[in-house]
Formats: C-alpha cells, structure tokens, sequence
C-alpha cells in the first residue's frame, strides 16, 4: 500500500530548506490478512528528473524497511519517526546510513552510480507512505489505514499538514 503527496509544502528543495525529519502517526484499521505487524513500513522520496510525467527516469531515496513495520490491526495509532539527513553529502551512489534508493532504470534497490543523496532531496516531488518493501513483490492485500500528524520538520522549525496547502490529513485511505 502507498499514500503519496505532489503537494507544495510537501515537496521541494529538502537540502535548502534543512530539512531533517519526516514522521507521521498510522494505524490499521482492518486488513484482509492477521499478519499486518510482518509488513515492512517505510517513507519513500521521489525526484521526478525534471519530467513528472515520465517515471521511466525517476529516482528515488527510502527509510530502509526493515527498521519499522506496519501496525497491526488491534494496535491503535502508531508514531514513524525518521531522520532524513539533508546534510549528508556522499559521493554519486552513496547514501546515508539506514536508507536505501532505486530508479526504473536501475530495476529497483539498486541507487543509480551517477546521482547522489543530494541530488535527490534537492528537488523531491513525491512523498509516500509504504506498508511494505518498495522493492519486494507483494502478495494482494486489502486493508484500511488512518494517517495523521504527518510532519516534516526543518532548520526553520515543523511544517505539519494543518500549516500547508495540503490541508488536514485525518483521513482514512482506502
């Protein structure tokens, strides 16, 4: 499953803005599987390469699955809190300690050798949210999320949902 956002507010320039932090509370509502709290959970950030329109040539930079995992259904409300290191200045293919990146290109968990993490969070248009490993073939599933209290946090202090164009989450996705 995957929510995402091409709102401003949400995307940009995270390396000018300092941005340094992306979190979010999440529960499972109901799912068509008992097995909810297996699922990997993970943040993922997209540059379109100047061409939102084509994703052949997208590149992309997520919080390693591995390090979190969904909520289950009974858990109630779950906070995600992840460190996105916009300062992080690694050579083309370098990223970050516990994040992982891909592009079509390169057929998924395999980060382009000629882009950098910089290159990336200099103009990300896309942010979502996965109950799952980005590069993993899923099983169908079915189930209910709610999201809320999504933030990016920056140099100059949180922009939450409330304070951009993006208006008040407290939605449940289907």
């Amino acid at each position: 499953m995957r929510c995402d956002w091409d709102t401003p507010g949400w995307t940009g320039d995270y390396v000018m803005m300092g941005v340094n932090r992306i979190q979010g509370d999440f529960q499972t509502l109901t799912a068509s599987t008992e097995y909810m709290a297996y699922y990997p959970f993970c943040f993922m950030l997209t540059n379109h390469m100047g061409t939102p329109g084509d994703v052949s040539d997208d590149v992309y930079v997520y919080v390693d699955p591995n390090m979190q995992y969904a909520p289950d259904v009974a858990q109630g409300w779950v906070h995600y809190d992840f460190e996105i290191p916009s300062d992080f200045v690694g050579g083309p293919g370098e990223l970050p300690a516990g994040w992982k990146g891909g592009s079509a290109a390169t057929c998924g968990a395999c980060f382009p050798a000629d882009i950098t993490w910089q290159d990336v969070l200099s103009d990300v248009g896309r942010v979502e949210v996965w109950f799952w490993d980005p590069d993993m073939f899923g099983v169908y599933e079915w189930f209910s999320i709610g999201a809320d209290n999504i933030m990016l946090e920056w140099n100059g202090g949180p922009i939450a949902t409330e304070e951009s164009s993006f208006g008040s989450l407290k939605a449940l996705y289907r």
